[in-house]
């Protein structure tokens, strides 16, 4: 009888985790169609604003971070419905996709800082300590990734159930500290963005909104990069609680909706303000935007005349020379 319910309980258990499994197929799918359908929804302004423009730093990084996150998806939901993967397989792949996010993560994150020295007119009392704990940040999820990888393990799974993918464990609760430094970046980054609109704009609390004036690029600069960087604060604390309160199958399921919000986050960074930058010219306004290989660095103070992405010569509007 004891044997009878030891049985019945490990049934139970089995078909709970392949539940488990099933739904993360599920998620991981929905997040790569949502990466998906944004790129095609954007492939019109792409193909104008990035894929013919000049080569440039902008332009690479924003191919790396827009389509690196399609082609990892599509490798972690080819894993997840394959069948018969031997254990050694199985461990080599859990092991090299876990490291994915760190990859991704530290290729956005020069997009953001680029942003901060942009809207910070290149202070380098800022830049310095926000790309010092950026850092830290690779630091810290490097090693616990390397970490994870080197004792990950494959859960043993019945030979007469086409089992898809892999169940594969390692120390889950050590990631928590990859995710700290990720929200202690973002928190800050989101701040700093916030504090230097309300600064170049002159806003006080005794503002009224109708007499904010400030270019309509530097407005959608600094709209992306707030609206950026909460994305990817609410995303990695998200993934800190899942890692401190789920401990089955779904453990590690918000990660890959991390790397689709730091896709949509930089990609997004580089190609709205360029699509930005050609209504406001389509328009007739006084505008001027000026793009370099270097990087995209605005003068926020020219809130009238131009908002140049790179530190050249600055040139005053018709309106400001009358």
């Amino acid at each position: 009888m004891a044997s009878t319910q030891a049985e019945l309980a490990e049934l139970e258990a089995l078909f709970t985790t392949l539940h488990l499994t099933r739904i993360g197929t599920y998620v991981n799918v929905a997040a790569l169609c949502t990466a998906s359908y944004d790129l095609l929804l954007n492939l019109h302004n792409e193909i104008e604003q990035i894929w013919l423009a000049p080569w440039s730093l902008p332009k690479v990084l924003y191919l790396l971070a827009r389509y690196y996150s399609v082609i990892h998806l599509c490798i972690v939901n080819g894993l997840s419905i394959s069948t018969g993967m031997s254990d050694a397989k199985c461990v080599f792949f859990t092991a090299r996709i876990s490291g994915g996010p760190v990859v991704f993560t530290s290729l956005v994150n020069v997009i953001l800082l680029l942003r901060i020295r942009a809207i910070f007119d290149m202070n380098m009392k800022v830049v310095y300590p926000v790309a010092f704990l950026m850092i830290c940040q690779f630091g810290v999820e490097l090693s616990t990734t390397v970490w994870n990888a080197m004792i990950v393990r494959r859960i043993p799974t019945p030979p007469f159930i086409p089992w898809p993918g892999c169940l594969a464990e390692g120390l889950m609760r050590q990631t928590l500290l990859a995710w700290i430094p990720c929200i202690v970046v973002a928190s800050i980054c989101a701040s700093l963005t916030v504090y230097r609109f309300f600064a170049v704009a002159g806003i006080t609390w005794r503002t009224k909104a109708s007499s904010i004036d400030v270019s309509p690029l530097f407005r959608q600069f600094v709209w992306d990069g707030t609206l950026g960087f909460i994305l990817i604060f609410a995303v990695n604390v998200t993934c800190a609680i899942t890692t401190l309160t789920v401990n089955n199958a779904l453990a590690d399921l918000p990660s890959n909706w991390l790397i689709v919000i730091y896709a949509l986050v930089g990609a997004k960074m580089i190609l709205n303000l360029r699509v930005t930058a050609k209504t406001t010219t389509s328009m007739g306004t006084q505008e001027t935007t000026l793009y370099s290989d270097a990087s995209f660095a605005p003068n926020p103070r020219a809130r009238y005349e131009t908002l140049e992405l790179v530190p050249l010569p600055r040139r005053r509007s018709s309106s400001s020379e009358a």
